[in-house]
């Protein structure tokens, strides 16, 4: 029986993570450590009830080492077997190392036998599909920025002996909600991607799906170090193709379409770097990891709904 520590519950893929921990039997307890605690509340728990006796739900930020944080983590983390961890969305690169390699030292100190990480594919050149960064730096990320967070951390983490799976998706279902309002009330999507390159998207749910099957594993790299996590094939779309599939789950299949419409790369570096490696084919690219991890198909973009 393992005791498994979340931290980011809350969030898009947690969430997903936290309800399907639930349902495993050889789970003994969970360990939450979340600074909005009354969100736990919010989420859908399949199978479980708000006062389950294996959730154990402590308020803390995970990312700052600051004042009492310190040991609240580490007691959190105290007598976990395995970490899931991913980083807010909303860190900068610098933000996301601090944190990353604050929350792997703390596990090491609390002897967590392996911590398992959402990072991003590409990001180096150990995963399936690598694309050669443009500063001619070998030790900086394609992916600019942040993509180098993710390589810091995975080699901090690798520096203190520390197990660790790097998950690594591609472009999660998520992200169209930064355009949730504009697909709504102009029936547009802007992005920076361009009309030439592709993207796989791949949902919060399978990338759960794949993290839940390893954190349950009987060995921590039963399924390898490195797991790259895309949708199937046919979620790798241009902008035109994925603009025309969002039309028909937004406006009920009328002959109107979502326009889409071509930005200027992003001033801040994290998130051009981002945008440049997807517009150099960065996430072009598919793998089986959903369906031979998980036994089951991954979720089509063509599914995707979007209500207000």
């Amino acid at each position: 029986m393992s005791i498994i520590g979340v931290f980011g519950a809350t969030g898009n893929i947690g969430q997903h993570v936290l309800s399907l921990l639930i349902r495993e039997p050889t789970v003994r307890e969970i360990r939450i450590l979340t600074n909005r605690p009354e969100r736990i509340g919010e989420n859908v728990i399949a199978n479980a009830k708000k006062d389950d006796t294996r959730l154990n739900i402590v308020k803390g930020y995970y990312c700052c080492s600051d004042g009492d944080n310190k040991d609240i983590v580490h007691q959190t983390l105290h007598g976990c077997t395995r970490l899931f961890v991913v980083l807010p969305q909303s860190l900068s690169s610098g933000e996301m190392i601090r944190a990353g390699n604050f929350v792997s030292d703390c596990a090491v100190r609390a002897s967590v036998e392996c911590i398992v990480r959402i990072s991003s594919l590409g990001i180096d050149d150990q995963s399936i599909h690598y694309i050669d960064g443009e500063s001619g730096n070998e030790s900086s990320s394609p992916q600019g920025p942040l993509g180098d967070a993710h390589v810091a951390i995975e080699a901090h983490c690798r520096a203190i002996g520390l197990n660790q799976v790097s998950l690594r998706p591609t472009s999660l279902f998520s992200n169209i909600d930064f355009n949730r309002d504009e697909l709504l009330t102009k029936s547009t999507i802007s992005t920076p991607l361009g009309t030439t390159a592709r993207v796989n998207w791949v949902s919060c749910e399978d990338v759960a799906r794949v993290a839940t099957k390893v954190l349950v594993a009987k060995e921590w790299n039963l399924f390898g170090t490195i797991i790259d996590i895309t949708g199937p094939g046919e979620n790798t779309l241009g902008a035109i193709e994925m603009a025309k599939l969002l039309s028909k789950s937004i406006l009920n299949n009328s002959n109107k379409q979502i326009e889409y419409i071509e930005t200027n790369v992003p001033p801040v570096p994290d998130y051009a770097g981002l945008w440049k490696f997807l517009r150099k084919g960065g996430y072009d690219c598919h793998c089986d990891a959903v369906e031979r991890i998980t036994g089951q198909q991954g979720q089509k973009f063509a599914e995707l709904q979007i209500s207000e």
